[in-house]
């Protein structure tokens, strides 16, 4: 179990990846949970060896959704609730990969157009405040609103286009977006 204040209470933990080279988990949490809109996305490292966690990153720009892009399937928006009490729904982080030489950690939020990126070394850097590490942050490519996020070992990014079920790339050499 991933003890608070690294669990907060509209914790929904979703994707992660393995740093063997680190030995940590780096998970991200959507911030969707019992009622949550997304504001509390944040990443969670987990320490392999000692089973230490800490929180980062919540409420960060990269870690929120955009709340002016809802998602929209069959040209209806992804709502809750019923009636005049229909919801959207918005996603903080959502997909995660690590690129295949330990140095980039990519991630988003799911309702939002934008892959952003972080140097592991400054994420696992517990000597940077919140602040500064957010400034760490990297704008990476242009996306949809997607799901699940791989990175070949090219540097190409592949994720799932939740919207129109399809596959997207962002390519390595021109950070370019294509379905």
């Amino acid at each position: 179990k991933i003890p608070a204040p690294a669990s907060v209470p509209t914790s929904q933990h979703n994707d992660f990846v393995i740093d063997e080279t680190h030995k940590v988990f780096v998970i991200a949490d959507e911030g969707i949970a019992r009622g949550g809109d997304g504001s509390k996305g944040a990443l969670v490292i987990v320490d392999m060896a000692t089973g230490k966690t800490r929180r980062v990153l919540e409420s960060h720009y990269s870690t929120l959704p955009d709340y002016d892009s809802p998602l929209i399937f069959d040209d209806k928006p992804l709502s809750t609730g019923k009636g005049k009490d229909r919801e959207s729904v918005f996603i903080g982080a959502d997909g995660i990969t690590l690129d295949n030489n330990v140095e980039w950690l990519y991630y988003n939020p799911l309702s939002e157009n934008r892959i952003y990126r972080i140097h592991m070394g400054d994420l696992l850097d517990e000597t940077l405040s919140e602040e500064a590490l957010g400034e760490r942050v990297e704008s990476y490519a242009n996306k949809y609103n997607n799901g699940g996020l791989y990175i070949d070992r090219d540097g190409n990014l592949y994720f799932t286009n939740v919207e129109s079920r399809s596959i997207g790339l962002v390519t390595a050499s021109d950070k370019q977006l294509s379905v």
